[in-house]
């Protein structure tokens, strides 16, 4: 009876319960034979006695590790005698209890879910969303075009398969497949006949040689590789396709990674990623202002009109001038920005809407928020500059000095004749008390108004330029500004991470757009209409063509006086205005470049400016790609400005060549081509850094995408071969040694996408810290090279060192700004091959000599495409200034022949 209950009972319980219990009790948590090889060890180090029952074969299975250890530490003596014992014991114990730690918390990890964050989804890392974006797959798409594998259906028609090309790849494939194929067999047979004869010869089945485990294997593998799929691809190739596949997804994973909650690319705020420029020289802009407000006070005292303020003026339509650059460019229907300085009554005549002159403001990207405040502050300071009551006491005072004495008051009204450089400005650089106007005489005005006040009305409203563009570009207007915005788009990242060198050209694009605004000030357009007025007149019968003496009118008579049809109150305000031209205004063309006597100053400021761009030191926070770009830009627009005025000295120098004054027209045209020379120079420079640095990201990236898609492409061609290679009868291992940097091929694909992204990053770090150390440093390590110690100051050395410390220092700040960009390129250049050098090289840190395209290429197209570009930029860039000089010159020598033969046909 207690037989028949104790069946039953284990019946039940072996089909009712899941007898865990009992399985635990049947796991053998004792591991018998690693008890046995502990047992060994201590017996070896005479730890345990060799008769001890565990060194005892048929005890072997009836004790555990703990155990053991029991016995072991019985058997030792703990006094310092035993010492080394003690420790080996000690150090072998805590061994164990680490094992067992590290084992219970691998457990822990797998079962127990952290709340910190989701567990890590492994298929996930081989898959993207976004897959009919990226453009890794879309290459591998359009090369290979099989369908559905990369991604399902498209779009853009671009993405289509089984297109002619794609149809004759994959015959081709196949046609190669089934050769090498063909190939396969006849090895195959030659083993067979192989292994029989040695199994004749020797005696021994299937030969001495023969490995009886791989060699079935890697046939195996043969006929897995080799044999056809689908679209005449093998098996083999297939594989190759989804392992680049999976190794795209996972580089496209790791690129969304790094770009998660971090904002852009560079991971810095956008206050780091813009120059912070100062507005181009408004000297240009002051002297016009000072030349209007001269226009306006003259007919205010000759003609009574107190009306003239800016207005825009269109066909048929005209408005005041308005302070938002949106409503400006709305009417002129997003065409630049014309200011004429006008009556209301004379807006609608084309003859007189330029009656002080006129202002050209030419507009780009009006639709960012920050480049609309610029351009507005830009508008607000020319109307406060014709508000400015010390302009118009300027204009005031010069009409009266101008004018030949008389007796009595002033007509016109109240003026101010007193006026002077104090009254400017206040100590603090803001504007000075308003001149106090009074009912002058004649003679209370008897000396033009000092130099000094130009200089300080430029000095100020050069500030406040700078000014309008430094706050315009502050934090918070480039936080909610989407123009300047440089978080990474959606549209890049979808793109995966053959997309990932796209972004970093940005900086080039915003800073460079920052750089064209601080140029876009204000511009002269048109004289005065009485000043263009004399100078067609003089222009019909005289053979003055620049210079202030065009706008002469003193000595107008005959034919020149009729057509000029001045009145008396005109021809008064004229000769104020040309006395004005000459004052503020020399009779040389080169003074437009603002000349300042020292040669090595003037040759730095043709070539780069001084107003453009601050220097690089006082953005020292600003990415180095920010400064280099924003440099390179203000370099160009410089030098463009420098081709136009060689243009125009060229011009100059071959009409004085067709006026037989020979000697004077070579000197103008030698200083052309020296203008034009620094204007090349100035454009090669700037293409380096405003073009080629900030390009380098993404044309090494797309490189490297490229060498990439070529290897997958040596691959699938290999494969056929690769199988070949595992045909093998003799050997150790799965794939022989013929096959084995086949599978290393293999890894370079899966894992070439993510080192690539790896090594942008990379390249990008370290390009980043070197310039901005460089940047640091290079200030000092000029003083040195130039012969002054650190903290020089020039204003404390006197006399004719101080002269030559001032001229070295402009000779020496032009040719190492030359030095600095070269060093930066070369800095560049060196920083980003890493993207190339990263996956070509890191392949040797697992022990084998695999090559693949990217490292066999000597010279790698892009560093010929980098280098090539910048020289053949500046080679044509040079000849095309020849050609602009040599055509402007001798334009310029025909015209003056023709003059010079219409005057003698006259005569």
């Amino acid at each position: 009876m207690g037989m028949a209950s104790s069946s039953i009972s284990r019946f039940f319980g072996y089909t009712l319960f899941p007898r865990i219990l009992p399985r635990l009790r049947n796991f053998d948590f004792r591991f018998t034979f690693i008890a046995y090889l502990i047992a060994q060890f201590f017996i070896t180090l005479r730890m345990l006695p060799r008769s001890h029952p565990y060194a005892l074969p048929q005890s072997f299975g009836t004790y555990g590790i703990l155990g053991v250890l029991a016995n072991v530490a019985n058997h030792i003596e703990w006094n310092v005698r035993n010492i080394d014992r003690i420790i080996v014991f000690i150090l072998f114990v805590t061994a164990v209890i680490l094992l067992v730690l590290q084992i219970i918390g691998f457990f822990v990890f797998l079962l127990v879910q952290s709340a910190q964050a989701a567990p890590l989804d492994i298929p996930s890392l081989f898959t993207i969303s976004t897959p009919t974006d990226d453009i890794s797959y879309k290459l591998l798409h359009r090369i290979f075009g099989v369908p559905d594998f990369f991604f399902s259906g498209s779009p853009d028609p671009a993405d289509a398969v089984n297109t002619p090309f794609q149809k004759a790849t994959q015959a081709l494939f196949k046609f190669y497949s089934l050769t090498v194929m063909m190939v396969g067999g006849l090895i195959i047979l030659y083993f067979i006949f192989t292994v029989i004869g040695e199994a004749m010869y020797t005696g021994s089945p299937f030969g001495q040689r023969f490995a009886t485990i791989y060699a079935p294997a890697r046939l195996v593998i043969f006929l897995f590789l080799i044999t056809p799929a689908a679209h005449g691809y093998s098996l083999g190739q297939f594989t190759v396709l989804a392992t680049a596949k999976w190794g795209s997804a996972l580089a496209t994973n790791a690129w969304k990674t790094f770009n998660v909650d971090m904002g852009n690319a560079l991971k810095e705020e956008e206050a780091h990623l813009v120059v912070k420029p100062n507005a181009d020289d408004i000297s240009p802009l002051v002297k016009f202002m000072k030349m209007s407000h001269i226009c306006r006070a003259g007919y205010a005292l000759y003609e009574n009109r107190t009306n003239i303020r800016p207005y825009l003026i269109k066909e048929g339509e005209h408005i005041p001038m308005p302070t938002s650059v949106q409503a400006a460019v709305e009417f002129y229907e997003s065409g630049n920005i014309a200011i004429f300085f006008t009556t209301e009554a004379y807006a609608t005549d084309p003859a007189k809407k330029s009656l002080c002159g006129s202002l050209t403001m030419r507009v780009d990207n009006a639709e960012s928020p920050i480049v609309q405040g610029i351009y507005n502050q830009y508008l607000t300071q020319v109307q406060a500059m014709w508000d400015d009551a010390g302009f118009r006491a300027y204009g005031d005072k010069f009409v009266v000095a101008s004018q030949p004495q008389s007796a009595g008051s002033c007509p016109g009204g109240n003026i101010s004749c007193s006026y002077t450089p104090e009254q400017c400005e206040n100590s603090d650089g803001t504007p000075g008390p308003a001149p106090q106007t009074t009912s002058a005489s004649w003679s209370s005005c008897d000396s033009l108004p000092p130099p000094e006040l130009v200089t300080c009305f430029r000095d100020r409203y050069q500030r406040v330029f700078n000014t309008a563009i430094i706050d315009g570009i502050s934090d918070t207007n480039l936080a909610s500004d989407e123009f300047m915005n440089f978080d990474m788009e959606e549209e890049i990242i979808k793109k995966g991470w053959g997309g990932a060198g796209i972004w970093y050209h940005k900086i080039a694009q915003v800073n460079g757009d920052l750089i064209n605004i601080s140029f876009k000030v204000p511009q002269p357009r048109k004289t005065p209409e009485l000043m263009t007025r004399v100078a067609l007149a003089r222009q019909a019968t005289d053979h003055i063509t620049g210079g202030s003496e065009r706008f002469r009118v003193d000595n107008l008579e005959g034919a020149q006086l009729e057509e000029a049809n001045l009145t008396s109150a005109e021809r008064n305000i004229a000769h104020s205005l040309y006395e004005a031209h000459k004052y503020l205004f020399t009779d040389s063309l080169l003074d437009r470049f603002n000349l300042t006597g020292n040669p090595f100053m003037d040759l730095f400021n043709l070539v780069i400016g001084t107003q453009g761009l601050k220097s690089l030191q006082e953005n020292r926070d600003v990415h180095p790609l920010a400064q280099l770009s924003a440099m390179g830009r203000s370099l160009i627009d410089k030098a463009v400005f420098n081709v136009i005025g060689s243009v125009a000295l060229g011009f100059g120098g071959g009409f004085l060549i067709g006026q037989e004054n020979a000697a004077l027209g070579e000197a103008v045209a030698g200083v052309s081509g020296a203008l034009m020379t620094l204007a090349m120079l100035g454009i090669g420079v700037g293409f380096l850094l405003f073009y080629i640095i900030p390009f380098l990201p993404f044309i090494y990236f797309f490189f490297a995408v490229g060498t990439w898609v070529s290897t997958v492409f040596e691959a699938m061609v290999a494969i056929p071969l690769w199988a070949i290679a595992h045909l093998r009868i003799d050997g150790n291992g799965l794939s022989g040694q013929a096959a084995a940097n086949g599978y290393f091929m293999l890894l370079e694909i899966f894992l070439r996408p993510i080192i690539v992204v790896m090594g942008l990053v990379a390249s990008m770090a370290i390009f980043s810290a070197m310039a901005v150390m460089f940047n640091d440093l290079f200030s000092d390590v000029t003083r040195n090279l130039s012969g002054f110690p650190v903290g020089y100051a020039p204003e404390c050395i006197s006399g004719t060192l101080a002269d030559y410390g001032s001229m070295r220092s402009s000779a020496d700040a032009f040719f190492f700004l030359l030095i600095y960009a070269f060093v930066l390129y070369m800095m560049a250049m060196s920083a980003f091959k890493l993207i190339d050098l990263m996956p070509d090289t890191i392949m040797r840190w697992l022990g084998t000599q695999v090559r693949s395209f990217g490292e066999i290429i000597a010279n790698p197209p892009t560093d010929q495409l980098i280098s090539y570009g910048a020289i053949g930029a500046s080679q044509i860039a040079g000849e095309v200034g020849d050609v602009m000089k040599q055509g402007s010159q001798t334009l310029g020598g025909v015209v003056g022949g023709m003059t010079r033969g219409n005057r003698g046909n006259e005569t």
